[in-house]
């Protein structure tokens, strides 16, 4: 038994690692072409 909320939950918790993993790139990239 796997409730609705728990799967919405995991989905969020998903998008977050990959919006963290894109924010972490482009602020290395900046930080390259800065330097």
């Amino acid at each position: 038994m796997m409730p609705r909320g728990n799967r919405n939950h995991n989905l969020i918790k998903e998008l977050g690692c990959a919006c963290h993993q894109i924010h972490m790139t482009i602020g290395n990239g900046i930080k390259r072409t800065r330097i």
